[in-house]
């Protein structure tokens, strides 16, 4: 069994229901489309990151990741004047603050991503990643949660 696959059925079978909004990140670092790439990168090493919100006067356009930027690089295209605002992801995958948490951790796994922006009304009011459940999994086994 899958180690993820072993995370869902242990929080299902938790009592009670979480919401998104108890896991979630809530400061979500954010960056506008016309920053160039290579600060984009220098952004997330500063705040330790693998992906960033491309967002403009708060509204939430897209997402890039690392892997977005090896794609760049493999592609041979790359300059320093690409802006991530070029290779963002657009098709974003969303939830809601109120949604149920498992549903949530089920929706990145049938989509097959790491990180789901938390929308209300919207606006962008945090991102939940697979960091955020293996963090509330190894508390579970250090018995502080």
């Amino acid at each position: 069994m899958k180690a993820i696959e072993y995370l869902v059925k242990l929080m299902r079978s938790q009592e009670g229901e979480w919401k998104v909004e108890e896991l979630m990140t809530k400061n979500v670092i954010t960056i506008e489309p016309e920053v160039t790439v290579h600060d984009a990168v220098e952004k997330m090493r500063k705040h330790g990151i693998h992906s960033i919100i491309v967002a403009k006067d708060d509204d939430v356009l897209g997402i890039v990741s690392y892997y977005d930027i090896l794609l760049l690089m493999a592609s041979r295209e790359h300059g320093k004047n690409v802006t991530v605002g070029e290779i963002m992801n657009t098709d974003l995958i969303t939830v809601g603050s109120e949604e149920d948490v498992m549903d949530s951790l089920e929706l990145m796994l049938e989509n097959h991503v790491l990180r789901l922006p938390v929308l209300d009304n919207g606006k962008l009011v945090g991102i939940i990643t697979t960091t955020d459940f293996v963090n509330v999994f190894d508390k579970g086994l250090d018995g502080e949660g």
